[in-house]
C-alpha cells in the first residue's frame, strides 16, 4: 500500500465511490502504481456512540429495485417485455414497501431499425431505493444510476450473486444495436446488452457493459411508474 502511503513506489488498490459490494473498495481487483494516479479518499467520523438513523425515501417518491430472482428471455412466462414487467410486479410480494405500487422493467427493445431505449419507458422521477438512497432522476437513466441497485433488492437486502467483481449480471438491452435485446426478450438465441448492477454512475457501466448470451438468466432493474 505505497509504503503505508509514504512512498511513490509499489502499487495500491482503488474502488469506485458510486459502486456497491466489494467494488466500493476494490474495483475489479485493479491496482495502479503509487505516484501515477491522484484519487479521492473516504473519510469517516470517529467517536460517535449513537446509532445512525435509518433512511427512508421522501414522501410520495418513486422506488426502484433490482430483482432478487433472475429473468430468462424466451422461456415460458418470461418471453416478452410485458412478461418482464409482470416479473417485476411479482417481486413486489417480497417487500411491503413495494406492494400497491406499479413497476416496469428497465429493458430496451426495437421496432424494426428503431431503437427503443429502456429509459424511454419512464417519466417523472426521481427514483429511490427502499433505504432512501437516490437512484437517479430521469436524465440519469440515460447514462446509468447515481447509486448501485445491487445493494437493495426487492427483499431489502443486497443481491449476493452481484458481488463478484466484474459480474455482468443484469439485462438492459441498451446502447448497442437493434439485435442486442434477445429479439425483444422473446428468444433464447442471440445476445442482449447487460450491465453491472454493483456499480453506480461509472461511465454507464450499470446499464451497458457488454453482452450476455440470451440462453442465460440474469437480474433486471425495476422502476416504479404512475
Amino acid at each position: 500500500m505505497c509504503g503505508n502511503w509514504s512512498s511513490g513506489s509499489a502499487q495500491f488498490s482503488y474502488g469506485y465511490s458510486t459502486a456497491g459490494t466489494s467494488n466500493w473498495t476494490n474495483f475489479t481487483g485493479s491496482a495502479v502504481t503509487c505516484g501515477s494516479l491522484q484519487a479521492h479518499i473516504y473519510c469517516f467520523e470517529r467517536g460517535v456512540a449513537s446509532a445512525l438513523l435509518a433512511l427512508s425515501p421522501p414522501v410520495n417518491s418513486k422506488l426502484a429495485f433490482l430483482t432478487d430472482d433472475t429473468f430468462s428471455p424466451g422461456l415460458s412466462d418470461q418471453a416478452s417485455l410485458s412478461d418482464a414487467d409482470s416479473f417485476c410486479q411479482d417481486e413486489t410480494a417480497y417487500s411491503p414497501a413495494l406492494q400497491s405500487r406499479t413497476f416496469k422493467a428497465f429493458l430496451g427493445t426495437n421496432s424494426g431499425a428503431t431503437v427503443n431505449h429502456a429509459y424511454g419507458r419512464f417519466t417523472g422521477g426521481p427514483w429511490y431505493r427502499q433505504d432512501g438512497v437516490l437512484v437517479g432522476a430521469l436524465s440519469d437513466l440515460q447514462t446509468g444510476f447515481v447509486a448501485p441497485l445491487s445493494e437493495f433488492g426487492s427483499t431489502g437486502s443486497a443481491i449476493a450473486s452481484t458481488a463478484a467483481l466484474g459480474s455482468e449480471d443484469t439485462w438492459t438491452g441498451e446502447y448497442l444495436t437493434t439485435s442486442s435485446n434477445c429479439s425483444n426478450w422473446t428468444s433464447t438465441s442471440g445476445f442482449g446488452t447487460v450491465g453491472l448492477s454493483s456499480l453506480g454512475d461509472v461511465d454507464g457501466i450499470a446499464v451497458s457493459s457488454g453482452t450476455g448470451d440470451c440462453s442465460t438468466d440474469k437480474h433486471i432493474y425495476c422502476l416504479e411508474v404512475p
